[in-house]
């Protein structure tokens, strides 16, 4: 998983770091690029405990949109 510093170089970044780097960098917007290079935003992001692990949910309402 990558993200862009101040600098927009991307750095590399394991999920578990993945609140810190968000944190620390204020972005304006969370968002996942599809691979028609499109991207579509992450408007909440949940972590839910199920008997065959942790899952990370991310809402991105957009992606039922495009799918339609």
């Amino acid at each position: 998983m990558n993200f862009k510093n101040a600098d927009g170089e991307y750095i590399g970044i394991q999920p578990t770091r993945l609140v810190r780097a968000i944190d620390a960098i204020h972005p304006v917007a969370v968002s996942v690029r599809c691979a028609d290079g499109s991207e579509c935003t992450i408007t909440d992001i949940a972590i839910d405990v199920r008997p065959n692990g942790t899952h990370i949910l991310l809402d991105c309402p957009e992606a039922c949109l495009a799918e339609s």
